[in-house]
């Protein structure tokens, strides 16, 4: 006679279970990582690589796109975050801890040390699709590692000329030496170690040359929470707690355009919205929390520092030389040499 062992039984049974449990779990993760992921977007690429560098050809036909097509916020983006995109959703990009504790230790050199948006607070700076996106868009770093680690300019000025031939890091490097130079009481025996650290923190976010806008459909972010000031919550010194002061991003909306309506009348009020600076600066639009991928598209732009080069090697500008002003805003006909 045979034993049936009836823990064995109910053992394989169980394994069974967890097996079928474990399969179907990964089933949804796949269905959900494709439903989630961002797409290319052929139709706005093309809408964008038809314009010349002034944008006003962008400007209007974005505009049009925008309103025509049930409305979007935009949002400028560095290669750096290219894989945190396609793998965890544009609400979820963090700069890693060590790139961070990189950008701080350079950065307490020359004032208060930021918090780049490591402070368990998500937020993303948005605008209405036009120009603005574009001129943040086209940085190789997030604004506050740009304008406080490299460049020590919000305006985004080049206080030190690029020169043609030289390679993104070598120039970002170079414009954080020139600045250390300048400081009279910058502790010399750090300066290697500093530029050092630069040049590592430059390499990783100077990938390629070309970035990505995204368009995120307003219809999934109406419910964030939204600001026209990240002041206190971006540097952690209300934190989390302060965001439930905050409007929604459709309450924001409703108190600051004129018969707002973006449930039943989305064209005229996104129109509106076009006209309040509000809405539309360079400053940005801080979104607030998780938000839906689902819809999200995206389209790729060169960075600033590649189309300089570009210009200056058409004009006539050889290796070695420096890239004058009227080339660095990236005017449509500069002048010649």
């Amino acid at each position: 006679m045979v034993e049936i062992n009836e823990n064995r039984l109910n053992g394989g049974k169980d394994k069974n279970q967890f097996s079928l449990k474990r399969d179907l779990s990964l089933r949804f993760k796949r269905i959900m990582s494709f439903v989630n992921k961002v797409h290319f977007n052929v139709e706005l690429q093309n809408l964008y690589d038809k314009c010349d560098d002034s944008l006003r050809e962008y400007e209007s036909a974005m505009q049009a796109y925008v309103i025509n097509n049930g409305g979007f916020l935009a949002t400028g983006v560095c290669s750096y975050f290219n894989d945190q995109v396609d793998r965890f959703g544009l609400a979820n990009i963090r700069v890693s801890k060590q790139d961070t504790e990189d950008a701080r230790s350079i950065q307490k050199y020359f004032g208060d040390v930021r918090n780049y948006g490591d402070n368990g607070v998500k937020m993303i700076y948005t605008v209405l699709p036009g120009e603005y996106e574009i001129e943040y868009g086209r940085q190789p770093f997030p604004a506050g590692i740009y304008e406080d680690v490299f460049q020590f300019s919000a305006s985004h000025d080049y206080e030190v000329l690029p020169i043609v031939g030289e390679s993104e890091v070598d120039y970002y490097c170079r414009n954080l030496e020139a600045a250390i130079d300048r400081r009279s009481d910058f502790p010399i025996d750090k300066k290697k170690e500093v530029l050092e650290t630069a040049r590592r923190l430059a390499t990783k976010f100077c990938v390629g040359d070309k970035n990505r806008i995204y368009l995120i459909p307003i219809d999934n972010i109406l419910n964030n929470k939204a600001s026209f000031s990240s002041e206190g919550i971006r540097d952690s010194k209300l934190g989390s707690e302060a965001l439930h002061e905050l409007d929604t991003f459709e309450e924001l909306t409703n108190e600051n355009i004129n018969s707002a309506d973006l449930k039943n009348n989305r064209a005229q009020t996104l129109a509106s919205m076009y006209l309040n600076p509000n809405f539309y600066r360079d400053s940005g639009l801080p979104i607030f929390g998780d938000f839906s991928n689902k819809g999200v598209t995206y389209f790729e732009i060169e960075r600033k520092f590649s189309l300089m080069q570009k210009k200056a090697r058409d004009l006539g500008y050889v290796d070695g030389e420096e890239i004058p002003n009227n080339i660095l805003n990236l005017q449509t006909k500069p002048s010649t040499k």
